[in-house]
């Protein structure tokens, strides 16, 4: 989707003085870049969710299950706090997530001998099953995804993300006024 902008803004003289296209230099050019390298990004992991809730729900279980198998398959005998905080969601959305996956006993919580109150959340057997049918559709699904891409160019694209993770962080909420302020002058 192109970004409406004028013809002149997007326009500027190289050395000679001839007109040449912005979209390589000057602020705007560079702004509309990240603008629409930022929304490719949103766009295709927007897709990629959508993707991956059909696959995850033929398999019985919702998206929210799906990740705490998953995240659980990595890491056994973890507590629900640091479950919640590894996927990055409140300890009560994660508690529901997993009451539902004891219900479906794909998921066992057992209190620990030592302290009554904590628990070590784990999959059971038929969880690591499903776990496993979730890994073979997700390779698959990353198979064609990525086919025709060079692994240089993924790297450099994963090395890309990486950075702009970071940056984005480092943003505090009030700053976001100024730079919004500074980008349209």
């Amino acid at each position: 989707m192109e970004i409406p902008t004028h013809r002149a803004e997007m326009q500027q003289e190289d050395a000679s003085g001839r007109a040449q296209e912005a979209g390589s230099c000057g602020l705007r050019g560079e702004i509309l870049r990240s603008i629409d390298f930022v929304r490719a990004v949103h766009e295709f992991a927007h897709v990629e969710h959508v993707c991956a809730a059909r696959w995850i729900t033929q398999l019985g279980v919702s998206v929210a299950q799906g990740n705490v198998l998953l995240q659980l398959n990595e890491v056994a005998d973890v507590s629900a706090s640091d479950l919640a905080k590894a996927l990055g969601l409140s300890k009560a959305s994660v508690g529901r997530v997993v009451r539902s996956l004891t219900v479906l006993r794909l998921v066992e919580a057992p209190a620990d001998p030592f302290d009554r109150r904590a628990t070590a959340l784990r999959l059971t057997e038929l969880g690591r099953s499903i776990c496993a049918h979730l890994l073979q559709i997700r390779r698959a699904a990353n198979a064609e995804v990525l086919a025709g891409i060079d692994e240089n160019d993924l790297m450099l694209f994963v090395r890309i993300l990486h950075r702009m993770k970071t940056n984005a962080q480092r943003i505090r909420p009030f700053e976001m006024h100024r730079l919004f302020a500074n980008a349209v002058q």
